[in-house]
């Protein structure tokens, strides 16, 4: 059988992408807009992206006033020391014999930089992620973003099966060349639903709120 949907099936599937996109427009007022967007970004991962395109990756994100408050992760590097009976084991990185992780006692690790031992004392550089508030004038939010992975597993589920049944019916095959019809099209629209749950869920479905279109 001459499989020619599964590679169809493959490339059209790649290409849908679910994506629902607001503007202000589609809401009754700005303030409908606003609320909308506080209720579904609540406990979200989110993207923020500025007028210069650059983007921030965030959870939390909330609109008050004439800004964007929101909740960003960044990297702090504290100077520290401890004694080395502290410590259950010291693993470096291959790459660096200075940076690797500082095992405590009750198996937490440590991210260590610049690590210099002196007796019983290890100095070292404690690089931690904390999570800081922040706020944005909204003037230089182009839009905000969070992806639904279950939605654009079902939505592409259904695409799957849909293009595979209808490439199947016309495009499947046997050795002779005599299409194989309601056969090829149940056969194909199996492959097209596992093809697209598994893309639907590595790309998800993309809810964007514009606030310039």
């Amino acid at each position: 059988m001459k499989n020619i949907c599964t590679v169809v099936s493959l490339l059209f599937l790649i290409i849908i992408g679910c994506t629902s996109t607001y503007t202000i427009k589609d809401f009754s007022s700005k303030e409908k807009f606003i609320e909308d967007i506080n209720y579904a970004f609540v406990d979200k991962e989110s993207k923020i992206t500025l007028t210069g395109n650059s983007v921030i990756v965030s959870k939390d994100i909330k609109v008050k006033g004439d800004s964007l408050f929101t909740n960003v992760m960044i990297m702090e590097n504290r100077e520290e020391k401890i004694f080395s009976s502290h410590l259950s084991d010291i693993k470096y990185d291959n790459s660096d014999a200075r940076a690797g992780k500082l095992y405590l006692k009750d198996g937490r690790p440590l991210t260590a930089l610049n690590i210099f031992i002196n007796h019983d004392t290890i100095y070292f550089t404690n690089v931690s992620e904390i999570e800081k508030g922040t706020s944005i004038p909204l003037e230089r939010v182009k839009s905000v973003s969070y992806n639904r992975r279950w939605s654009g597993v079902l939505m592409s589920s259904l695409s799957g099966i849909i293009l595979g049944g209808v490439i199947g019916f016309f495009a499947v095959t046997d050795a002779h060349g005599d299409s194989q019809g309601f056969m090829g099209a149940y056969y194909s629209s199996q492959l097209g639903l596992i093809i697209g749950a598994i893309i639907g869920y590595l790309s998800g479905d993309t809810v964007i709120y514009k606030f310039f279109p």
